[in-house]
């Protein structure tokens, strides 16, 4: 009884065989997937190997490669000074990326100066006062936070400290770097890229975030579990994309889609209610739409869920539970209405932007694949025998 004040937008719902669900559209609801990723409870050993890499223990500073040398420039401006670089990091598969929404800070003896975002493709310029900061040593390092998410340890903020500039005179291009790859602190910047893929899918899709992106995502890693809870996103490994585009996707369907969030346990070939398959299955096609080809025929997902591994959606095994009550089954039906590769009943490819305003339509709560469908009849009626066919094809009703 004490806590009954805390409690808000409950819903019980009973089906015919008396099974109760309840789920919650509050924004504190903890969505925790045990089954997915690395099962190991080993969050403390790769703590302990940050805490090793790092040049400085208790704020996590960490060392950069220089890709290419950056030089000195007459100085363009006569009041101040510009200096500019570039951030690239590799990713999960090795390949080197553009280092954008990346935090870039300038520091004069330990303290801060100015800060400034990186561009899509890595590049930042910071102009100083030449009044103010001439002679003067200049520190350079960056963070994987911007407005938008934050990537930091269990209590501690991860930094990449760059080469520093001595006695400054003239323009700097501090040249382009890198984490170093290979090390335990570079991992960090997988899950950058993860959110960058989401970014980057919203605006070739034409889904305009400002109106709902709002809030900045916390991400701790390590975690020792993989799960969502109230603007904040625990992973328990960085190079695990698609447990981190599904437990990011939570995140997505929380602040941006009018969506119940089911809570409780789950496993991914078994059956439990409507709104946590829905929630569940949801996230697994976010994962898939920013990092699986649309035209993949045998699209599937490498680290999510090890038993049953890989977890396919165009081929879900026979033994999974049937019905919109797996999450499974479900994710594997919305990702049909989506993808280019038509199989069986499913002859349909439907924008990702007319299926997010399905799910974001003030008027409609979405809490099922079921609703799902009633809201895609609704915003593309011309859609409605297609997408009957698709969702029967995968047993959903």
């Amino acid at each position: 009884s004490n806590y009954v004040s805390e409690i808000k937008n409950i819903t019980i719902n009973t089906d015919n065989s008396s099974q109760v669900s309840i789920f919650s559209s509050a924004k504190n609801i903890k969505i925790n997937d045990d089954e997915m990723g690395n099962t190991l409870k080993n969050s403390a050993f790769k703590q302990n190997k940050l805490d090793t890499e790092s040049k400085t223990k208790n704020n996590l500073l960490f060392k950069t490669t220089l890709i290419k040398k950056g030089s000195i420039k007459k100085s363009e401006d006569s009041n101040s000074f510009k200096i500019s670089g570039i951030i690239k990091y590799n990713d999960d598969k090795g390949n080197l990326k553009d280092g954008g929404n990346i935090t870039v800070n300038l520091t004069v003896d330990g303290k801060n100066i100015a800060s400034k975002i990186t561009e899509e493709n890595g590049s930042w310029v910071i102009n100083l006062e030449k009044a103010k900061y001439s002679g003067k040593n200049i520190g350079v390092n960056f963070q994987f936070t911007n407005k938008l998410w934050s990537i930091t340890g269990q209590g501690k903020t991860y930094s990449w400290e760059g080469q520093s500039i001595t006695a400054i005179s003239s323009d700097i291009d501090a040249g382009t770097i890198s984490p170093v790859k290979g090390t335990e602190n570079a991992k960090a910047a997988f899950i950058n890229d993860i959110y960058n893929r989401y970014l980057k899918m919203f605006k070739k899709e034409g889904v305009d975030i400002n109106g709902w992106w709002k809030v900045q995502l916390k991400t701790v890693w390590p975690q020792n579990g993989n799960y969502y809870s109230y603007n904040t996103v625990n992973l328990s490994d960085a190079d695990h994309w698609d447990v981190n585009g599904h437990e990011i996707g939570h995140a997505m369907t929380d602040i941006g889609t009018n969506s119940n969030m089911g809570g409780g346990q789950h496993k991914i070939d078994e059956c439990y209610t409507e709104t946590l398959a829905w929630s569940e299955g949801f996230a697994t096609f976010l994962s898939g739409v920013i990092s699986i080809d649309k035209a993949d025929n045998d699209a599937r997902f490498e680290f999510l869920v090890p038993r049953r591994a890989p977890i396919r959606e165009e081929n879900v095994p026979q033994d999974v539970c049937n019905g919109q009550k797996n999450e499974w089954r479900a994710s594997a039906a919305i990702w049909d209405l989506y993808d280019t590769n038509q199989d069986g009943d499913d002859k349909i490819s439907i924008p990702f932007k007319t299926i997010w305003s399905a799910v974001s339509r003030k008027e409609k709560t979405i809490g099922s694949v079921k609703d799902l469908v009633d809201s895609l009849k609704f915003v593309a009626p011309e859609y409605s025998e297609a997408v009957d066919s698709a969702v029967k094809f995968n047993t959903m009703f």
